[in-house]
C-alpha cells in the first residue's frame, strides 16, 4: 500500500534535503512507489526482516510546511540510531539531538560514530546521554559495493 510518508527518494534523483522535495507548484513532493527504489544501495535485496529508515539532516529538519524528521519519528514508533560524525559542534548536536528525542520519549537503541575516532568527544557523548556506543562506521571516499563489502568483512558480516 503506498504511504504518503515514506521517506525515500526517486531512482532517478539524487537524496536532497526533505525541505527540498516540491513539486512546481510549491507543495511537497511525496513519491509515489512506483519511482521509488527499495532496494539497498549496495546492489543486495531488499532485507524483510530488518527495516532501516535513514533520515537526512538531524530531527527538527522540516519534511515539509508542518512536519519534521521527528514527527516522522514519532509516527513510525520505531527505535532510533544516531549517528554521530565529529566537527566542531559535534558535542552539542548530538546531546541536543538525543535530548530532543527523549524528551518525546522515542526509544534510543544507541550511537553510531562515523569517521575518525576521537575517544574524548565520544566519553563526553556518552557519559552525559547514557547511550552506549553500537558501532562505528569509517568514512568512505566513495559508497559503494566493493567499499561496504570490505568493512563488512572486517566486521566478520557476510552480506
Amino acid at each position: 500500500t503506498y504511504n504518503p510518508h515514506m521517506a525515500i527518494s526517486p531512482k532517478d534523483k539524487p537524496p536532497v534535503k526533505p525541505s527540498l522535495k516540491r513539486s512546481p507548484d510549491g507543495r511537497s513532493y511525496r513519491p509515489h512507489p512506483d519511482n521509488v527504489s527499495l532496494s539497498s544501495t549496495i546492489g543486495g535485496p531488499l532485507i524483510k526482516a530488518l527495516l532501516v529508515f535513514a533520515l537526512a539532516g538531524g530531527v527538527m529538519v522540516p519534511l515539509n510546511d508542518r512536519a519534521t524528521n521527528l514527527d516522522l519519528m514519532k509516527r513510525l514508533e520505531l527505535p532510533v540510531v544516531v549517528v554521530s560524525r565529529h566537527y566542531l559542534g559535534s558535542i552539542n548536536h548530538t546531546l541536543l539531538t538525543l535530548f530532543v528525542l527523549r524528551a518525546h520519549e522515542i526509544p534510543v537503541t544507541g550511537i553510531v560514530f562515523n569517521g575518525e575516532e576521537l575517544p574524548d568527544s565520544e566519553r563526553i557523548i556518552t557519559t552525559m546521554s547514557g547511550v552506549p556506543v553500537i558501532g562505528r562506521v569509517p568514512s568512505f571516499s566513495e559508497v559503494s559495493q566493493a567499499n561496504i563489502s570490505a568493512f563488512a568483512a572486517q566486521c566478520g558480516w557476510t552480506l
